[in-house]
């Protein structure tokens, strides 16, 4: 989310955050244990020290991914240009580090961390690895986001995403913090 009086004092607009900002939000699908698909987004965060990126996504999106028995229960989509379509997918694994927050923690704020693990192809219903591809994505770049501080309630604020109704492209949000 970004904080939309930090957006009006640098000159930023709505369409402006997708063109800069747009390329470190992913779509994030999914699969529990009964084979059922949850969808959500994700942001781009960090790289792990094996040089694969780190997306924060909702907690409740991975939570059925850790109990199925698939090597790579996630798929991630994502596009340097969010106004197109996906360029990249890439299988995902669901990570936790202690020292980051514990599970209460992640349970309660509803987020976690999916680790890039493979590149793949998908072409109908068959879904091939494309090997020896970067796992970095945005160029190992990072969003610029707001101060957990300068979300108080009444504040104006952006949020980008993909939306379950906003189909393949990334959707804007504009609103009022209201709790």
């Amino acid at each position: 989310s970004f904080n939309k009086q930090t957006v009006s004092n640098t000159s930023f607009s709505a369409s402006s955050l997708v063109s800069t900002q747009g390329k470190y939000i992913v779509t994030v699908v999914c699969f529990n244990a009964d084979d059922n698909a949850v969808q959500g987004s994700g942001v781009i965060l960090s790289k792990t020290s094996n040089n694969a990126s780190i997306v924060i996504t909702n907690q409740h999106v991975i939570q059925g991914a850790r109990a199925t028995n698939l090597t790579y229960p996630c798929l991630i989509a994502y596009s340097p240009n969010p106004t197109s379509n996906f360029t990249n997918i890439y299988y995902a694994n669901p990570v936790y580090w202690a020292d980051r927050a514990s599970t209460a923690t992640m349970n309660n704020y509803d987020f976690g961390y999916l680790e890039i693990r493979q590149e793949v192809n998908i072409n109908g219903d068959k879904i091939v690895p494309i090997f020896g591809t970067s796992l970095i994505l945005a160029d190992n770049q990072r969003p610029t986001v707001c101060k957990s501080s300068e979300l108080q309630a009444g504040k104006e604020l952006i949020v980008l995403g993909y939306a379950g109704v906003g189909g393949n492209y990334l959707s804007v949000k504009e609103g009022i913090v209201s709790g």
